[in-house]
């Protein structure tokens, strides 16, 4: 079976790629990881994933009907990070700073090969000001970074549709 679908992938101009691509490509894409960037304790929101909960009434596993609503402003708020130097590298836990004050942490990235950079996700502070300089703790030393509301690579998920 495995062979007849290689042989029908390299028709199609298919190649393999191993769990380090699919990481690496997962961190432009800003796709979450459950476990580092999301967990039983997470809120939708503050995981940057408000777009999947419904407002509307729904059947709950046990059949009852729950309204699904968010009640106050999330605590802290899930962005994406890429670092400006393209050397330096960083994968989980770094501790984020906006100026001197740390703000959060990086969650889960990797080397972007499509962007050149290291990229992921991270969690700051809700009330973190969106200017201002921002810096990502990697190795003792921090080094500058941009953020953003959405993912580095592919934004609009153009080529996901293609």
């Amino acid at each position: 079976m495995y062979d007849a679908v290689v042989a029908a992938g390299e028709e199609l101009g298919l190649r393999h790629a191993g769990y380090l691509a699919l990481d690496s490509l997962r961190s432009e894409k800003g796709y979450r990881h459950l476990g580092h960037d999301m967990g039983a304790h997470d809120d939708p929101y503050e995981a940057g994933l408000g777009f999947t909960v419904s407002t509307e009434k729904t059947e709950d596993f046990t059949g009852r009907h729950a309204l699904r609503r968010r009640a106050g402003k999330p605590a802290r708020r899930a962005g994406f990070v890429a670092l400006r130097d393209p050397e330096p590298v960083f994968v989980h836990d770094e501790t984020t700073f906006q100026g001197t004050q740390p703000v959060g942490r990086v969650t889960s990235g990797a080397y972007g090969y499509t962007l050149g950079r290291a990229c992921g996700i991270g969690s700051i502070a809700a009330d973190t000001p969106e200017d201002g300089e921002f810096l990502v703790d990697c190795g003792g030393v921090q080094v500058p970074a941009d953020r953003s509301s959405r993912p580095f690579y592919d934004p609009a998920n153009a080529r996901l549709k293609g």
